[in-house]
């Protein structure tokens, strides 16, 4: 057969097509958030957390079970954010970890992210322990846990009722 030639121009057309279909593909899939990645009790979970990251997980608990997420960090510590199965806010601060009593059955929702926007990169070791039936200390923990996040917020409006209501959930903490 013929030798087929190809034009420098049609060529090109085609680079540029290639690289813009590749480009709006990897934009598409870095615009969407990431599945929640599952966690495994007492099977820890290494990654890298640079300024302005967040990692979400997931840990599946049954009613009046109680387990601690625990966050080993090379530089500083961690906002920890958790909700529960219905989307409702549990745990928002930041901490080396936090306990958790479920309160309904289902997917609870763990988002660790750094601390400040300008912090170096940084490793975590993320682990979660063994759910088991919560007692009367579980759920004081969790309890205690659940005010100092709501101080932590409040203390961050920076107003007089604010501060006293922070105080508060503090002294309810303790």
């Amino acid at each position: 057969g013929k030798p087929v030639t190809l034009r420098p121009s049609i060529v090109l057309r085609a680079g540029v097509a290639l690289t813009l279909s590749l480009c709006c593909a990897l934009l598409d899939a870095a615009g969407q958030p990431a599945a929640p990645r599952a966690l495994t009790p007492g099977v820890p979970v290494t990654r890298e957390l640079a300024s302005g990251q967040s990692h979400t997980y997931e840990i599946v608990l049954e009613a009046g079970e109680y387990t601690v997420v625990t966050v080993k960090q090379q530089y500083g510590v961690p906002i920890l954010s958790l909700t529960d199965p219905d989307g409702r806010d549990i745990v928002e601060r930041a901490a080396r970890n936090v306990s958790i009593v479920a309160v309904a059955r289902g997917r609870h929702v763990l988002q660790v992210a750094a601390n400040k926007m300008s912090a170096p990169p940084g490793r975590y070791e993320l682990t979660v322990d063994r759910p088991r039936p919560a007692d009367a200390r579980d759920i004081a923990r969790a309890s205690g846990d659940r005010f100092l996040s709501e101080a932590q917020s409040l203390m961050s409006q920076r107003s007089a009722s604010a501060n006293q209501d922070a105080i508060d959930n503090r002294t309810s903490a303790i």
